[in-house]
C-alpha cells in the first residue's frame, strides 16, 4: 500500500479511511505480519459486517488464529452475562421480545470493564484491539472501547464523512472531539484502490478531491466531474419516468447495480424496484413489514385472504386484488365462463380451508404467475419459511417469523444483482454502477456514501448539474 500507516506500532491511534482506499487491506496486511502469538480482537457493528470481514481476512490469507471478530454489542453482551454480579445484568423476559436492550447491555459491560477485573484476562487473551467503521460508534460504544484500550493497544479506523447512522437517541461520536482526543491520528488513507482496480482511477481521485467540498457543506458541481460521473436531468422529485429509464441501466458484463434513494422514502425505493425490470429491494435486518404481517395474520379470521393479497401486492408484481376478488365471486357462484387459473384455484382452496400451508400456496402461485416478479425477495422468502415452520408445528406465526429473521441475520444477506435501497442499507457494499435518485435530500455524509458505491460509474438524478446538500 502506498499509504504509510503501521497500526501495529501504535499504543493508541486512529486512521481516517475514505471509502475504497484499502482499509481492509491495511487490517489484513497488518494481521498477516503480526508476531504476537495471540489473536487481535477486531470489533465492528453488524453481524453482516462480521461475516464480510471474516471472509475478506481469510481471502487475504490471514490465519484464523490471528483474529477474533465480533460486533461491539455482542461482545458487550457476552461480557455482561459472564459477570452478572458485577454487571448487574439480567436477561429480558417476555415471549415476544424482538429487540434486545442494547443500552442496558452496554451499561452492564461498562461496569465490568471499569471494575478492572477484565484487564488481565484481556491482555492474556488478545494482542490488541482493532475497531472498524469507528464513525458508526455511539458515545456509549466509544466509552467501552476506551475502557478496553486501558488493557490493550488499540487502533480505530473509520471515516467521519461516512457517519450516516446517527439519529435522535443514537448520537454518534464526534471525530475530533471524541475519537482523536482518545486515539490520536496516526494516518490517513488516500489511494483510491477500488477505482484503480476497476480501471477508473480519475473517478476515484475525483471522489477523494471532493471530500473538502463536502466537508464544508458546499454545493457539488457535476460539470467538473470525470466522465464516469453522469448527470441525469430530471424535472423535480415526481419525474418518475426519467428515473425509471436510468434505473434500467445495466452494468457491462452482467455487473452489479445499486439504486440509492433517500432513507425516509421507502415507497420510492419499493416503487422503483417494482417498475424496474430485474430490480429488487435490500431490506433492513429487522424485516419490519414481515413482522407486522406475522403479528396480525390469522388464517381463520374473516378477511384473511384480502389481508394476504394486500401483503403479496407489496412484494410481487401483477397482483390484481380487485380483479381476483371479482373472479373468485364468479367462480364460487359457478357463473365464470373460464376455468380457474392456478392463482384462483389456490385462493379458492384457501377460502375453503384456511391454513398457513394454503396461504403459502397462494403466495407461491402469485409469484409463479406469467410475467410476475418478486421485487422484495428478502421479505417474500422469509415469509414462506415462517409459514413452512407453522406447518411443522410452530405454535405462533410471529415467533416463527422471529426465528427465521434471526437465522437470516446471522447468515448474512445476499445482495441482488440489481439492488434498490438507501445509504443506510447499502453502506459497506459496492457495485459496478451506482444510481442516486434524489441527492438533494441527502446530507454530505449520505451523499458521499452514495457516490462511492459505484466502482465504474455513478448516475446522479438532479434538476441542475449543481447539487445542493441537505443541511
Amino acid at each position: 500500500m502506498e499509504d504509510d500507516v503501521d497500526i501495529l506500532v501504535a499504543r493508541r491511534g486512529s486512521v481516517i479511511a475514505p471509502a475504497g482506499c484499502g482499509k481492509t487491506e491495511l487490517i489484513s496486511t497488518s494481521l498477516r505480519g503480526a508476531t504476537d502469538g495471540k489473536p487481535a480482537l477486531v470489533l465492528t457493528h453488524t453481524n453482516a459486517g462480521v461475516h464480510a470481514l471474516e471472509l475478506r481476512l481469510r481471502a487475504k490469507g490471514v490465519p484464523r488464529s490471528s483474529f477474533r471478530v465480533a460486533t461491539i454489542d455482542n461482545w458487550s453482551l457476552r461480557i455482561a452475562t459472564m459477570f452478572p454480579s458485577t454487571s448487574g445484568f439480567t436477561p429480558q423476559q417476555g415471549r415476544r421480545r424482538t429487540t434486545p436492550d442494547y443500552g442496558k447491555q452496554k451499561d452492564c459491560a461498562l461496569a465490568v470493564l471499569k471494575s478492572g477485573i477484565l484487564d488481565d484476562p484481556l491482555t492474556c487473551t488478545y494482542s490488541r484491539l482493532i475497531v472498524d467503521e469507528y464513525q458508526d460508534c455511539t458515545l456509549r460504544q466509544h466509552e467501552i472501547v476506551v475502557e478496553i484500550a486501558r488493557a490493550l493497544p488499540t487502533v480505530v479506523l473509520g471515516d467521519p464523512l461516512q457517519a450516516v447512522f446517527g439519529w435522535p437517541g443514537n448520537t454518534l461520536v464526534g471525530w475530533k472531539d471524541h475519537v482523536e482526543s482518545a486515539f490520536p491520528r496516526i494516518g490517513v488513507l488516500r489511494k483510491p484502490w477500488r477505482w484503480i482496480n476497476a480501471g477508473t482511477q480519475p473517478f476515484g481521485e475525483w471522489l477523494i478531491g471532493i471530500r473538502k467540498t463536502l466537508y464544508a457543506g458546499e454545493p457539488l458541481d457535476l460539470s467538473q466531474a470525470p466522465p464516469e460521473v453522469v448527470w441525469v436531468p430530471v424535472k423535480g422529485p415526481k419525474d418518475i419516468e426519467a428515473r425509471r429509464q436510468v434505473c434500467s441501466v445495466r452494468a457491462e458484463g452482467g455487473g452489479s447495480v445499486l439504486i440509492i434513494a433517500d432513507g425516509k422514502e421507502k415507497e420510492v425505493q419499493r416503487n422503483m424496484a417494482c417498475i424496474t425490470p430485474g430490480a429488487s429491494t435490500v431490506e433492513a435486518v429487522d424485516l419490519k413489514d414481515l413482522m407486522t404481517f406475522a403479528g396480525n395474520f390469522v388464517p381463520s379470521e374473516t378477511g384473511s385472504l384480502e389481508q394476504l393479497l394486500l401483503f403479496a401486492s407489496e412484494l410481487i408484481t401483477k397482483v390484481d386484488q380487485a380483479g381476483l376478488k371479482l373472479r373468485l365471486a364468479s367462480l364460487q357462484k359457478m357463473t365464470a365462463r373460464t376455468p380457474a387459473t392456478p392463482v384462483e384455484a389456490a385462493s379458492l382452496h384457501y377460502l375453503s380451508s384456511p391454513s398457513f400451508e394454503n396461504a403459502k400456496r397462494v403466495l407461491e402461485a402469485l409469484a409463479a404467475k406469467d410475467g410476475a416478479r418478486i421485487y422484495r425477495p428478502a421479505i417474500f422468502y422469509p415469509c414462506l419459511d415462517a409459514m413452512r415452520l407453522m406447518t411443522k408445528g410452530q405454535g405462533d406465526f410471529y415467533d416463527a417469523a422471529v426465528s427465521v429473521r434471526e437465522r437470516q441475520r446471522h447468515e448474512g444477506r445476499r445482495l441482488p444483482r440489481h439492488a434498490v435501497g438507501s445509504t443506510l442499507l447499502l453502506k459497506g457494499l459496492e457495485a459496478d454502477v451506482a444510481i442516486i435518485l434524489n441527492p438533494e435530500k441527502m446530507t454530505k455524509e449520505h451523499l458521499y456514501v452514495a457516490l462511492t458505491r459505484g466502482a465504474k460509474s455513478v448516475f446522479i438524478c438532479s434538476e441542475t448539474s449543481t447539487v445542493h446538500l441537505k443541511q
